[in-house]
């Protein structure tokens, strides 16, 4: 790792796979995020992928405005990064 002297025992790759506001019920709008996460053992023999999973989530929008999404984004990376960290603790943490 490059302006580091540790070596990296994991790696964690993401990939935003949708990202959109969901205006098809006018009636409840919602802010749409999806992420795919990686964790990966970085093992000198043979790398592993540890977690392979999509995480999603749907948050209301408040109003109709651009602020509002992106208010609602945020919920919803709140949510998956909330989701992807629980996950995390039990790939990574001893047995």
């Amino acid at each position: 790792m490059p302006g580091s002297r540790l070596e990296a025992t994991h790696t964690l790759e993401a990939n935003i796979t949708a990202l959109y506001a969901d205006v098809r019920d006018k009636s409840s709008p919602s802010a749409v995020m999806e992420l795919r996460a990686f964790l990966i053992a970085n093992n000198p023999a043979a790398e592993s992928v540890l977690l392979g999973k999509t995480y999603r989530a749907s948050c209301p929008l408040q109003s109709n405005t651009p602020e509002a999404l992106v208010e609602a984004l945020d919920k919803c990376l709140a949510e998956i990064l909330t989701s992807l960290e629980k996950d995390l603790k039990k790939e990574i943490s001893p047995a």
